[in-house]
């Protein structure tokens, strides 16, 4: 379920020459889910039919985006690309609840599990490379010190060539700065997982963005080796709220995954300033966050760091997740939640025998589908890939391993967003 949240924008003498994403509260979240109206960044649900200064329903704001790559041109800030079946107009993909594949290249309205995103088919003269960049506005009335960016990006690997989605910032919208810890490749080998989604968040310290004045965000994609077609993506929940003190963390991860019958929880900082501790928040579909866990900060680090904790005793289904860091002084701030599902599966997901020629794998799946079974040497080399049909629950999977060299072995199972690792000895 998308959250919605209802954004108060600074009105300028005209909409259709100021419009961008206009901050104009501090520690508020401003969110971009291409299904509600943002002022100045798109008019109602997007459909997939444009970019105007003056959005029709179902167009985007070009005053918000611009746009490089593409072989029918590129799209300045307040220019117009809107002309019927070419790249900027690719429109809503039949297939519901998830649009059916597509091989044009081109912006596309994906919709995915019933929710409206901002999809894009990369094509061998069609944004290789190409970028995409979204303009925002300080309109608080005083000065930005920090932006907390986070984003879901959607890829379906339905093909055999790999795609690189890489992430950068600029304040003059000349020179950018990436930031390589939210780069997304695409798998070389195809699957039929669908439209797999990934989070994505990062603060930007120290931008000190002046009242009116802007900063931008970009997205860029470039080819990442393989051949054949490329695969699709899509951005959704492009959420950018703005302090007016300076966090004393970079936060470049947070994510959450289940370990037999607890969560796991991990996240990352770039550097850390005057940091005493995070505090683990936990809510159910109830929308009340309750403290469950306390991490020691490391106070000052100019080095990444990562950070776990294991939550025992997750709440039965959907599981929200918020960080909150606290400083030296007790001041504290909080990161935008990450959800996850907490089922019954049994403490040992992958089980493993053998006989000389036979690898016998035993696997719990949440849901029946396809599944991928690769097989990787020491080094890391794919020496064997399957896929294979399996039913909800557990499962028992028979290989052939008489081609498979002998020595240590690992075998990764992968289905959807799950994806458990074993190692072996043959």
């Amino acid at each position: 379920m998308k959250k919605i949240y209802t954004l108060v924008f600074l009105l300028f003498l005209s909409f259709n020459l100021f419009g961008q994403l206009s901050i104009s509260n501090f520690n508020t979240n401003f969110v971009i889910d291409f299904t509600t109206t943002v002022a100045g960044v798109n008019n109602g649900i997007y459909v997939g039919t444009g970019f105007t200064p003056t959005p029709a329903v179902g167009q985007l704001n070009s005053n918000a985006w611009a746009v490089t790559g593409w072989s029918n041109g590129n799209l300045l800030f307040g220019g117009t690309q809107e002309t019927a079946s070419t790249d900027y107009t690719r429109g809503t993909p039949a297939g519901s609840p998830t649009s059916n594949a597509v091989t044009t290249g081109g912006f596309y309205a994906f919709l995915i599990n019933n929710n409206n995103t901002f999809g894009f088919q990369p094509g061998g003269s069609d944004f290789e490379p190409g970028t995409l960049t979204l303009r925002i506005q300080n309109t608080t009335g005083g000065e930005i010190k920090d932006l907390v960016i986070s984003y879901n990006i959607f890829v379906r690997n339905d093909q055999t060539r790999s795609s690189l989605i890489s992430f950068s910032h600029s304040s003059d919208d000349v020179t950018y700065t990436p930031i390589s810890a939210l780069d997304l490749a695409s798998g070389l080998a195809a699957d039929a997982d669908g439209f797999v989604s990934n989070s994505r968040m990062t603060t930007i310290n120290n931008v000190n963005i002046p009242n009116n004045s802007f900063y931008y965000i970009r997205w860029s994609h470039t080819a990442n080796g393989g051949t054949g077609s490329r695969d699709e993506f899509a951005l959704d929940e492009i959420t950018v709220s703005g302090t007016d003190v300076a966090l004393p963390i970079t936060l470049t991860e947070f994510a959450a995954r289940q370990l037999s019958k607890t969560i796991q929880l991990r996240w990352s900082t770039g550097s850390e300033s005057n940091t005493d501790r995070f505090e683990i928040l936990r809510s159910g579909n109830d929308n009340k966050f309750e403290l469950v866990g306390t991490v020691a900060a490391a106070g000052f680090s100019s080095k990444p760091l990562d950070y776990t904790w294991v939550d025992e005793f997750p709440l039965s289904g959907l599981n929200y997740y918020k960080l909150r860091q606290v400083d030296l002084d007790g001041k504290a701030a909080d990161f935008e939640p990450i959800v996850i599902n907490a089922d019954n599966r049994p403490s040992e997901l992958i089980s493993i025998t053998q006989t000389d020629n036979t690898l016998q794998i035993g696997y719990y799946a949440n849901q029946a589908g396809v599944t991928t079974i690769d097989i990787f040497d020491l080094s890391g080399r794919k020496v064997r890939s399957e896929e294979i049909n399996v039913q909800q629950g557990f499962n028992t999977l028979q290989l052939i391993a008489n081609d498979i060299s002998t020595g240590m072995q690992f075998v990764r199972v992968r289905q959807g967003a799950d994806q458990f690792v074993k190692k072996f000895v043959k």
